[in-house]
């Protein structure tokens, strides 16, 4: 139970948080959209791999 939990977990977690930054830089900064969401991807994808590098990489 606890090893399916963790993997549905950070299978949508990263997800969840690139969406809704997205929405926030689409709110507050429109200019920045696409550098900044592309920024919060490929952090989120960085910390994603340290976290749990057997399952990206």
């Amino acid at each position: 139970m606890k090893t399916i939990l963790y993997n549905v977990l950070f299978s949508t977690i990263p997800f969840v948080v690139v969406i809704l930054l997205s929405v926030f830089y689409l709110e507050f900064f429109p200019n920045h959209f696409g550098k900044l969401t592309l920024v919060t991807i490929v952090i989120v994808f960085f910390v994603s791999c340290k976290i749990m590098p057997n399952k990206y990489i």
